[in-house]
């Protein structure tokens, strides 16, 4: 457990992950207070989720960015779950591709 945890932060991929995750609370962040606007948080929300899982190289951080997907939004609204259904697809389907690709 110890050894896949140090190998998971000395890869490549755990910190491009790591910096689009930061870039994804400030972007979520900086619609709902200046902007308050769902659209805008939907738009920044897909989009941070989609390239932290484009670009994360191991199933571990595709749920993780699925788990942070869950606090995108902070309104209960149709776009919180259209972000919502969005992440699952995106998470399913990067899954689905690493496990096709590590065979």
């Amino acid at each position: 457990m110890i050894y896949s945890l140090v190998a998971l932060i000395s890869e490549k991929s755990f910190w491009i992950w790591l910096i689009l995750l930061s870039l994804l609370f400030f972007g979520v962040f900086f619609c709902n207070s200046f902007f308050s606007s769902t659209l805008i948080s939907f738009f920044f929300s897909t989009l941070f989720t989609f390239f932290s899982i484009v670009f994360s190289a191991s199933g571990i951080l595709c749920l993780a960015s699925l788990f942070f997907s869950f606090s995108l939004s902070f309104s209960f609204s149709l776009f919180f779950f259209l972000s919502l259904i969005l992440s699952f697809s995106f998470s399913f389907a990067s899954l689905f591709f690493l496990s096709r690709s590590r065979r």
